[in-house]
């Protein structure tokens, strides 16, 4: 009788998340402070349907580098370092000039995937190459993430982000992220992360990769997916817990963004097909 109650609460719950999903959808254009309270809530009463099913996962994550000599040996341990260990960790060094490439071979890890790119490609592309690279892989990755070279994972950032997949309806689990002075690591403020989003494969599969021809694709990235969940009835939400610490960088391309560059394309009319942006792998 106790296992048949907690299945009819869990599954209320789940119905619960999924209705206020689609109330905060249809809030977000008329009320971001009401949009945000909701995603809040919504992720919190997920965080209590937390699941055990994907603690076998294999989770892909890629890193793009570029001249990273001072931080990307942290970032790289702060992967291996992980709780969960069913990862693979591809990384791009676009033409790196310092010791970065040297700091990577170092690491002798069977999971860590190296590629070296023959001209500059700058980052959507280099992620593109490594989605692309794991998509293809016979391993097949069940979930994809990303770290950045100057960032730092906690170590219950891939369990975590795993344990909140509570259903087969949600597609996405945004981290917050902890912004930190770039040398003392000392706290500044924390968001939730759009980059470092933990994807089910079906989206990659779906909508593609990432815009290479504007600056915040991540963002372009995000809209895609958000329809699609719309689209589908599925949800991304957010995690409960700091995940991530990020390098608070003066010269940073989101800090170099222009308003032409936040001018994202309206998808909102769009069907799964017209999500699609197809994934460059060249070298």
């Amino acid at each position: 009788m106790t296992v048949f109650r907690d299945f009819i609460r869990r599954r209320l719950a789940v119905l619960h998340i999924r209705l206020l999903y689609q109330i905060a959808s249809f809030s977000e254009p008329l009320h971001l402070g009401t949009y945000w309270y909701l995603m809040k809530s919504i992720s919190r009463k997920n965080s209590r349907c937390s699941t055990d099913a994907n603690q076998k996962a294999l989770v892909h994550v890629h890193m793009t580098a570029f001249n990273a000599e001072h931080t990307i040996e942290q970032a790289i341990k702060s992967v291996i370092n992980q709780n969960h260990q069913n990862w693979n960790l591809v990384i791009i060094d676009d033409c790196s000039s310092d010791q970065t490439p040297q700091i990577i071979r170092s690491f002798q890890d069977s999971r860590i995937t190296y590629f070296v790119r023959t001209e500059n490609q700058r980052q959507w592309a280099n992620r593109n190459m490594a989605i692309s690279i794991s998509l293809k892989q016979s391993s097949k990755p069940d979930f994809f993430t990303s770290i950045d070279a100057d960032d730092i994972a906690k170590p219950n950032w891939l369990s975590n982000s795993l344990e909140l997949f509570a259903t087969d309806s949600i597609i996405g689990i945004r981290p917050l992220i902890e912004r930190v002075n770039y040398t003392t690591l000392q706290p500044l403020w924390s968001a939730p992360a759009c980059q470092q989003t933990m994807w089910r494969r079906e989206v990659y599969e779906t909508i593609g990769g990432y815009r290479t021809e504007i600056a915040a694709s991540d963002s372009d990235f995000m809209n895609r997916a958000r329809r699609l969940a719309i689209v589908n009835r599925q949800q991304i939400l957010l995690s409960t817990e700091k995940l991530q610490l990020m390098r608070n960088h003066p010269n940073s391309w989101s800090k170099q963004y222009t308003h032409k560059d936040k001018l994202f394309k309206d998808y909102s009319r769009s069907s799964n097909n017209g999500l699609f942006v197809p994934l460059e792998c060249q070298n």
